[in-house]
């Protein structure tokens, strides 16, 4: 199996308050960039470890865009919820789940779990969740969490990681 790892993608068509470009099209661009990529790179699977959006509840054309560039993609992405796909706390309702739905291309590991692609156990740990255990040691595994995760801290007081 090849696959293209990236991380938090953050998509939002919402403009920081500084940013004197056209925002979404620049997510776009780049999000289309990701896919192609992968696509030129014999890449058939994306893994992405959370965060995909950066709000619960972004607009329906914004979600049309994105569910157009997954869907011709032809490339999986598997990935996990990060703390910004949530609505307060609840997956229902919300722009990775609506895209889940939209998107056969696209699985989220809501809960931890595996799946197995090409004889290879991709496990998902979303936001706040335990790490699972591995099931089988004799298949290649990988994970995908949403955490932060240092060799070492990063400032003094730091909270909220674990060790690599």
């Amino acid at each position: 199996m090849k696959a293209l790892n990236t991380g938090d993608l953050h998509l939002t068509n919402r403009c920081p308050i500084n940013r004197i470009d056209n925002y979404e099209e620049e997510v776009l661009r780049k999000f289309h960039w990701i896919l192609t990529t992968a696509y030129s790179n014999n890449c058939k699977t994306i893994l992405q470890p959370g965060d995909f959006s950066d709000a619960p509840n972004l607009s329906y054309d914004f979600f049309i865009k994105i569910c157009s560039l997954i869907n011709h993609s032809n490339i999986t992405i598997v990935t996990v919820p990060g703390q910004h796909d949530f609505r307060y706390r609840n997956a229902n309702n919300t722009f990775l789940r609506a895209l889940e739905e939209a998107c056969p291309s696209l699985i989220v590991l809501w809960k931890p779990q595996y799946i197995e692609i090409e004889g290879v156990h991709i496990y998902g740990s979303g936001w706040g969740e335990q790490i699972p255990e591995i099931q089988d040691l004799t298949k290649y595994n990988i994970l995908i969490t949403h955490r932060m995760v240092v060799d070492e801290k990063l400032w003094d007081n730091q909270e909220n990681f674990n060790y690599a």
